[in-house]
């Protein structure tokens, strides 16, 4: 659970919700070019409530003028 005590999600949630493919979610994850990653071990939590703050503030893969859609 994060902070707030809501569960986290994982990598294929973020993939789902980017519409992207599984391995993008991880890619992205993994170049730490979303928000909200935590690492517990060898799995990836994902916090999803940074994800959607992300995707509304225009979700920008890192500054590089990426869109998630662009993905």
């Amino acid at each position: 659970m994060d902070k707030q005590g809501k569960p986290l999600g994982t990598v294929e949630d973020l993939a789902t919700r980017l519409n992207a493919p599984r391995h993008r979610g991880y890619q992205l994850a993994r170049e730490g070019k979303v928000p909200g990653v935590v690492r517990i071990g060898r799995q990836i939590r994902i916090d999803m409530d940074a994800v959607e703050e992300w995707i509304s503030a225009g979700g920008d893969l890192a500054g590089h003028g990426e869109s998630a859609g662009g993905a």
